[in-house]
């Protein structure tokens, strides 16, 4: 992505606020928030209904 770091750090502090993505020692990683919506899209999905195509 062709993004001025303005942007970047803008995007990140909203991310940061809505807890999507935490800092800690000045890295990025997931966030609660994104693993709370992960288990929500999981719990819609039957894992197995998307896997039978692939296996």
């Amino acid at each position: 992505m062709d993004l001025p770091k303005a942007t970047v750090y803008r995007i990140l502090d909203s991310l940061i606020t809505h807890r999507v993505v935490t800092e800690r020692e000045g890295r990025y990683e997931i966030g609660p928030a994104t693993l709370f919506l992960a288990d929500a899209y999981r719990s819609q999905v039957v894992f197995s209904e998307i896997a039978r195509p692939f296996l």
